[in-house]
Formats: C-alpha cells, sequence, structure tokens
C-alpha cells in the first residue's frame, strides 16, 4: 500500500483521446497550453462517479461501470452529433474508445480510465454552437451484457477458477483481470447462475462478499467489499483537509432479521441424463449443441447411439463430446450416408438438492418497520457453510448501513476506490481508518472532490 504524500489537487491537467479510427484520434487537454499544434478547443470539465457497484436496488450490490461526463469546447464544433460537415459525423455513435489520462509532473500522463463513449450531445445558443457533452463508462456493463459462455460442471471448485473460465470464456486474458486472494474459496458445486455474464457476477461477489470493478489502467478486478485493496492507496488526514465532514444511515438497509437461502445436497446417484431422439446425421462430422441437462449432473460417464439399419449400411464411426453446466455438446462422426432416425443416450452422475435456510436476528436494527433481508445463494453448500454466509452478511450489512461522507474537499485525484483514509485529530467518533466506497470527482475550471466511506 502506498502512501499518499500529496493531499490536494495540484492543477493537474487532463487529457482525452478519443479513437475513431487507428488512424483518426482526436485529443483534448483541460490546459490549452498542451495542445500541439496550437487550438482553442479544451476541456471546460470532466464529472466521474466512481464506485464499487449499485446498492440502492440491493444491499450486497450490483455491478455496474464507473462513468464520466466531459464538457469539451470544440472550436470546429466537429463533435457535434449533427454536424454533417464534420471529419468524425459517421464516428460519433456508442461505444468509440477514448482514452483519459492525467500528468502529475506537468510532462508525463499517466491512465486515468479506459472508457466507451454512450452518448454525445451539442447545441446552439447567443449566436454560436456551444459545449459538446461526451458520456462515457468504462467495460464493465459491455462485459455484463455478454452472453455466459459454457462452462465445465465441476464440484469443489476454487471461486478463482470459476471466475477465470468465465472471464476467458468471454476472451478476457489473464493479464485483463485480477482476483484478489482474500475472496478466494471453495465452493461445495461451481454454478453459474443466469444466462448473462452480468448474472454471474452479481451472484459469484455477493456469495464472497466482493465486488469487481475496472481500475484507471483498465484492468477488471475481484476485491473485498469490506476491506482496503491490496495495492491501493492511503491518505492520513486532519481537521484542516477533510473538508465538511457527515455521516449518515443507508436507507436502503432497514432490516431486523436475515436469511440464507441455499441448497442441500443430497445422494449422488449415477441415472440417465440424456435420452434425445430429435436429431438426424448427416454423413460426415456432426455437431450437436442444444442438448440440455434437466438435473444438477456432475459428470456425464457413457454417451451412447442407436440407429435403424440403412440400405446404404450408414453408421456412427466416432463419438466425442464436452459436458458444460447446462448441458453437452456432441461430435458425431456418420459413414456410408445419412442417418434419419436416431437416438442418443447417455448416462452421469446426478446429485439430488433440497431448498434450505438460516436465520439470524439483527441487534441493533430496524425496531419498527425493519423487514427480513433474503439471500438466496443458488448454490449447493452444507448448513455450517451458509451458517458462515450469514454470519458475515450480519457483520456486512451492519457495516454498509453507516457512510461517512466526505464534501467538497480538493483531495488528489490519485484517490480511488480501495483506497484506505485514515482521520485523526478531530477529537470526535470520525478519527479511525476507512475505506473509500464512491467518489464523485470533477475537474476542470472547477475541483471538488465528495468522498463515500466507510469505517475499516
Amino acid at each position: 500500500m502506498a502512501k499518499l504524500e500529496e493531499l490536494q489537487w495540484r492543477g493537474e491537467p487532463l487529457r482525452a483521446k478519443i479513437y475513431f479510427t487507428d488512424a483518426e484520434v482526436y485529443e483534448v487537454y483541460t490546459d490549452t497550453s498542451y495542445t500541439e499544434p496550437r487550438s482553442s478547443s479544451f476541456i471546460k470539465q470532466a464529472s466521474f462517479r466512481l464506485s464499487e457497484g449499485n446498492n440502492n436496488v440491493n444491499p450486497l450490490g450490483i455491478s455496474s461501470s464507473n462513468t464520466v461526463s466531459l464538457q469539451i469546447y470544440d472550436e470546429n464544433d466537429y463533435l457535434n452529433p449533427t454536424n454533417t460537415d464534420s471529419p468524425y459525423y459517421n464516428y460519433l455513435v456508442s461505444g468509440i474508445r477514448m482514452d483519459i489520462e492525467i500528468s502529475y509532473n506537468g510532462t508525463v500522463f499517466e491512465p486515468f480510465g479506459t472508457w466507451y463513449i454512450t452518448s454525445w450531445g451539442g447545441g446552439f445558443s447567443d449566436g454560436w454552437h456551444s459545449l459538446v457533452t461526451v458520456g462515457a463508462s468504462d467495460r464493465l456493463n459491455t462485459i455484463g451484457s455478454l452472453d455466459l459462455p459454457l462452462l465445465r460442471a465441476y464440484s469443489n471448485v476454487q471461486a478463482s477458477v470459476l471466475i477465470g473460465d468465465v472471464m476467458n470464456g468471454i476472451g478476457i486474458s489473464g493479464s485483463e483481470y485480477t482476483i484478489d486472494s482474500r475472496i478466494n474459496s471453495s465452493l461445495m458445486y461451481g454454478v453459474a447462475q443466469g444466462t448473462k455474464v452480468r448474472d454471474f457476477l452479481n451472484n459469484i461477489c455477493q456469495i464472497l462478499f466482493a465486488r469487481v470493478i475496472v481500475d484507471m489502467n483498465g484492468i477488471i478486478r475481484f476485491v473485498p467489499a469490506l476491506e482496503a485493496y491490496l495495492n491501493g492507496n492511503e491518505l492520513d488526514l486532519t481537521p484542516g483537509n477533510t473538508g465538511s465532514l457527515s455521516s449518515k444511515t443507508n436507507s436502503n438497509i432497514n432490516y431486523n432479521k436475515l436469511k440464507v437461502v441455499y441448497l442441500e445436497a443430497g445422494e449422488t446417484t449415477r441415472e440417465t441424463i440424456i435420452n434425445d431422439n430429435s436429431h438426424q446425421l448427416v454423413e460426415g462430422a456432426n455437431l450437436i449443441t442444444d442438448i440440455t441437462f434437466s438435473k444438477k449432473v456432475l459428470s456425464v460417464e457413457t454417451v451412447e447411439t442407436i440407429h435403424e439399419q440403412t440400405d446404404d449400411n450408414a453408421e456412427v464411426t466416432d463419438i466425442t463430446f464436452a459436458a458444460y453446466q447446462d448441458g453437452i455438446q456432441l461430435n458425431i462422426t456418420a459413414a456410408n450416408g445419412p442417418i434419419n432416425s436416431l437416438t442418443i443416450s447417455g448416462t452421469g452422475m446426478v446429485v439430488s438438492t433440497t431448498e434450505r435456510n438460516v436465520e439470524l436476528d439483527l441487534v441493533d436494527a430496524s425496531v419498527i418497520g425493519g423487514s427480513t433481508f433474503s439471500f438466496d445463494t443458488k448454490q449447493m453448500m452444507t448448513k455450517a457453510d451458509a451458517q458462515q454466509i450469514a454470519n458475515k452478511l450480519k457483520q456486512y450489512l451492519i457495516k454498509m448501513s453507516k457512510n461517512i461522507i466526505l464534501q467538497g474537499t480538493v483531495l488528489t485525484p490519485k484517490l480511488f476506490t480501495g483506497d484506505t483514509i485514515n482521520i485523526g485529530g478531530t477529537g470526535t467518533s470520525y478519527d479511525g481508518s476507512y475505506k473509500v466506497t464512491a467518489i464523485e470527482l470533477t475537474i476542470g475550471e472547477n475541483y471538488s472532490s465528495n468522498v463515500t466511506l466507510i469505517r475499516l
């Protein structure tokens, strides 16, 4: 953890690079003295909303992208989406990449996020074109919208392996994501819930009490929800530089009881898991991908085919398969003509499940109007594991229900979610160590930073 010696903003300039094509890059700064050749275009204001996720819908949080909004004075009005004379007119669409960089020494620019543009806006007033507004977000929402890849069925799997298989399955290499070792644990049965990657991210992070964020270098990071990041920064503040301090309770956390729902594993038996007669084979190679399982299958042991004799004596000469969590992919080779009447059967190990739950009362919780927070893990586990999750969830809700807000500060733009802030010298209950969970940051003609904290 690096100690930040510079506590406040020192007028660090920003640079935005908008990549319309590899060769066509639009570049603009908050400080026009950096522009070569000289230009009067500049970034009037950059507003960042950085957070570890959205806790408004679910106290456990759901994954969501960080966002930025730029107000740009463009001397030629080229970024106005209605300007048909702009050389970028056909490129003013969603999904364009934008790199934002910052210089802490006035010379070298460092990454300040890789963003993907979601909106363009222009205008006209007082006889001249107005500022252009460019909205963008990091790639987390885009990744979440992807279809969940096919995953192997596994038991007693490390969470890091399951996460890695999903990331690799959507084309994200090992150098593009990190998993904090403190959230890694063994899952009795690694199930990826839902059909979209966001479904998986939300489920696995909630079970692990983790968050998934994209850092300023564009790296996807799986991190603990209640602990500072291992490679985060640390900032020591005294009453002179905290800005306005306030505390508040989270009205979204209004519970006096919690319930953890889980699946209790029953007997493991060998059963028929495939009985399909809906396919025909052509001569040569056949790929079948639409056979799904109706049970929780731990392994596939045999796959066989049966068919009637044909006039050409057609036959199946080879079968290979790959089993996934919800089905199987078959490669079947037929020789001597097509096979129009085919039965595919298979056996495997199946586990039965029963829905169970554990409950806990929350002390120091809502007395009147409180409700039960129900967390459906959607995972097979033991009662002891579910009880452990309930105990952790109890501590989590207590921590997340109380926030500290630093308002109107000019704290350094190096500050990021997951960093540690130590407040001392106030002689009040505010003294202590905190984790940064959200930042609203404005850089431009004016500078301000509002920081949300939870106590460590």
